[in-house]
């Protein structure tokens, strides 16, 4: 994202987010490898970013929700 300093990643298991189960503040990259492996299931994923505009940091609204499946069959990628 153009003028984007750092992210703010979360994963969770509902679409609501009540239940998070990875977050990662400050990220300074928009490509992000979590430190810890999924177990099997359906995840959801959103982010925002902190903007550095003229005078002052904004930070965004959160994306559109996206989604993931880990299999019995995925390999490992920590």
């Amino acid at each position: 994202m153009k003028g984007a300093v750092r992210y703010r990643l979360q994963v969770a298991r509902d679409k609501e987010f009540d239940n998070v189960v990875y977050a990662r503040e400050h990220q300074p990259f928009s490509a992000h490898c979590p430190s810890k492996c999924f177990e099997v299931g359906t995840y959801f994923w959103r982010y925002r970013a902190t903007v550095q505009g003229e005078t002052a940091e904004n930070v965004t609204d959160w994306s559109r929700i996206r989604s993931f499946v880990i299999t019995r069959e995925s390999v490992p990628f920590p």
